[in-house]
Formats: C-alpha cells, structure tokens, sequence
C-alpha cells in the first residue's frame, strides 16, 4: 500500500490488466496500508489536535533530503504528490481528528528500490520500504507512527506474501488481501486517465484489533490516482475498551510531483 513470487492476481481477468498490474501492484498495498492505520495504532486517548503538516513542509523536506529529481526505473518520478483529502479519525470517548485538505505522499528512492511516505498531522505518520529483486517488487517494510499527548508510538511491521500481504510487528499481524474490481476512467490535469480499480480488505489482530476496506484507483505507473477507507478498531486502553474509527478519502491533485 507486493510482487513478491507472482505480480498477477490470481483471479480471472484481462491479460492486459495482469501486465499492467505488474507496476501498479506494489504501490497500491504500500498506499492501501498506509492509509489503514489502526491495524497500526494503539493507545488512543488524544485529547488536543494535533498539528496539520503542511505541504511546503513536506517539499522542504525532501529538498534537504532528495534534492535531484530523479524516475524509478518502474514507477512514478520521485518526489511529492498532493492529494486532495476529506474525513478523518474519531476515538468512542469523543475525540476527533480532521485530516487537513491536503495531504502528501513522498516517493523517494533507496539501495533496494522505493520508499514511500505519507504524512497528514504532527506526529502521524507512516513509511513504506519497496524493494526489487529477480522475481519483482516486494513490500518489505512498514513503519506506522502515532503521537498521543507527549508519547509517541513506532510500530515496525516486516512484510511478506501475496496476493495476501501479512504484515507482522511484536505484538499484532495486519493481513491485506488484494482483489481487482476492473478498469475505469478518471479526470486527472484535465485530461482522462485509465486507471486500475482494486479492492483491499484488511484485518488486524493481537494487541490492536480492527477491520477495514480500501478502495483504490491505480494509474499505470503505479500511483495511486483515488482512495477511499473506511475503518474501525478497538484497543483496551488502561483496562479501558476504546473503539477507533476511521473515514477518508483521498484524491490526486495532479500526476506531476512537486519538489
């Protein structure tokens, strides 16, 4: 939100939509999972908002970090997609969290392929390792961040598998299982797109338990085009039962990344 020993799905569909998922594949689970945070999260007793992050921010950012432009040899140019953004977070003791109207993903690259990094609020965040080797893209590793009061929690998930995607940390599993809806069109910098549609179911057990679908629309360099989750978990907090609640969407402003 991947291509570890087979990229095609194993369901029946056209032979072009099997090639091109080859690409697309790996950056829509990166991006799904991304966006599924609480298979992810943990104690969820916020009481004050946190701070949006900003897209200049972000661009700072990978200017310091990235400052060349650069195209992955199977993938979008790296760099910093903005996507317009609705919804939010909730928590049953009454808290609530908006995402701001623009959040970023950052694609940059590392010695074994693509990072990806989405970022909405202070302290809320999550990473994706993406690596290639003989048999095709593999995503490998997931980092999901969350800032409550003045404490921070880091879950460090090593992946493996597909079309099922398992995703294991100390003390939970979170399984991603990946179906193909079809092909559609979309509007993107004025002109229509042809996008792949897929499914992402969710479910995550142990010490955070939740369930939750993600809808989205690939384009055929592997960008995720549209996105929509919806989800819910629950955690005990404090000997405390606290349900989490999840409700977004997620749209490409434009398909040339910002530096």
């Amino acid at each position: 939100m991947a291509g570890m020993h087979d990229l095609e799905l194993r369901t029946a569909e056209p032979t072009v939509l099997r090639h091109r998922r080859r690409r697309s594949l790996p950056w829509l689970i990166a991006t799904a999972t991304l966006l599924v945070l609480a298979g992810g999260g943990v104690a969820w007793w916020l009481h004050r908002p946190p701070a949006p992050v900003s897209v200049n921010q972000v661009i700072d950012k990978f200017r310091k970090s990235s400052p060349g432009a650069g195209r992955t040899s199977s993938g979008p140019p790296t760099g910093v997609y903005v996507y317009a953004t609705t919804g939010g977070e909730r928590i049953s003791a009454g808290v609530k969290h908006h995402y701001p109207a623009r959040t970023t993903l950052t694609v940059t690259t590392n010695d074994c392929g693509l990072d990806v990094r989405w970022d909405a609020l202070a302290g809320r965040w999550a990473d994706w390792q993406i690596c290639h080797d003989g048999l095709g893209w593999r995503l490998v590793h997931y980092t999901d961040v969350h800032k409550f009061l003045y404490l921070q929690d880091v879950k460090d998930y090593s992946c493996t598998g597909y079309p099922v995607v398992s995703c294991r940390t100390r003390d939970g599993l979170l399984t991603s299982t990946v179906q193909a809806v079809g092909r559609e069109s979309l509007t993107l910098d004025g002109a229509t797109v042809r996008v792949t549609h897929l499914r992402i179911n969710q479910e995550a057990t142990g010490k955070s338990v939740s369930s939750g679908t993600v809808d989205v629309w690939v384009l055929p360099s592997g960008l995720p085009a549209r996105l929509t989750i919806r989800d819910h978990g629950y955690s005990v907090v404090l000997g405390s039962h606290i349900d989490y609640f999840e409700s977004a969407t997620f749209r490409l402003t434009s398909a040339s990344p910002r530096r």
